[in-house]
């Protein structure tokens, strides 16, 4: 695959990605990472700034992106076994506002789709709660790396996090046809579409500029919710900034639950039985 049709794959402006010609990691050369994801290598006698706005490489045995200019920040992964996330994974007091919208009790046969999985932070803290979880990412820079995080997760040795990660699933594609043609029946549909860019934290406003980078505009995943109201049998949840409207689509709310920083606007499906 070339990258102008890689590129074409993104559901914005055309993004330059390719791969650092730098040291590979265990499980492959950074020729073997091109040739996977249908990227060009950088030269070596090229600046990277010169040749793409986006890196790729491996850091540590962990697939990693950043940003190609001088004095961008640092790399960032997917890493299920940060500390924070490991303390929010493990804390046992009140459960957080997300646990709370999905509504049902800790259940391995309860099935979430997070239609929009991105970093894969909210599906893992999920998964840690006992929901078995269908991640749906469209970006395949950004399934590549999700995949890598699964990877090394399940190698970490530690128990609750490998015991999360068996309960999550990665697919490509658009969400749109997914949630058309599911490859489960989902109980809850989860929705986090991208907010619009805003002033944040310098952590989150990287993560979040690398995704607006990736994806483009934030329109697209507002026109998901017609379809995750059809394809869940339960609820759908959508997370939101705390202030701002819910989305648009064929019906509103059933209830809202705020947390520190977001909102969760939860949609209750009626069964088609009870409609009669």
């Amino acid at each position: 695959m070339s990258d102008k049709h890689l590129d074409q794959m993104y559901l914005g402006e055309p993004v330059h990605i390719a791969v650092a010609s730098a040291v590979g990691s265990a499980r492959e050369s950074e020729l073997e990472l091109a040739s996977r994801l249908g990227l060009s290598v950088v030269p070596q006698n090229v600046r990277n700034e010169d040749f793409s706005r986006y890196i790729i490489h491996y850091c540590d045995d962990a697939l990693c992106i950043r940003e190609s200019a001088k004095g961008s920040p640092k790399p960032i992964c997917v890493d299920f076994c940060d500390p924070t996330l490991r303390y929010r994974q493990t804390k046992s007091q009140q459960p957080e506002a997300i646990l709370k919208a999905l509504g049902a009790r800790k259940n391995e046969s309860t099935v979430v789709l997070d239609a929009t999985a991105g970093w894969g932070l909210d599906s893992f803290l999920m998964a840690s709660s006992g929901y078995r979880v269908i991640m749906v990412e469209r970006s395949p820079i950004l399934h590549a790396l999700l995949w890598d995080g699964l990877l090394r997760a399940r190698d970490s040795g530690i128990c609750e996090i490998v015991e999360a990660v068996a309960r999550m699933s990665l697919s490509l594609g658009d969400a749109a046809n997914i949630l058309n043609n599911p490859p489960e029946k989902p109980h809850i549909v989860y929705l986090d579409p991208m907010f619009p860019e805003r002033k944040k934290s310098a952590l989150v406003k990287k993560n979040m500029r690398i995704l607006h980078g990736l994806l483009g505009p934030v329109a697209e995943d507002e026109d998901l919710l017609a379809p995750a109201l059809l394809c869940a049998t339960t609820r759908v949840v959508v997370k939101r900034p705390r202030i701002s409207p819910s989305l648009q689509g064929p019906k509103s709310p059933d209830y809202q639950l705020e947390g520190k920083a977001n909102r969760f606007d939860v949609y209750l499906i009626v069964p088609r039985d009870a409609q009669r």
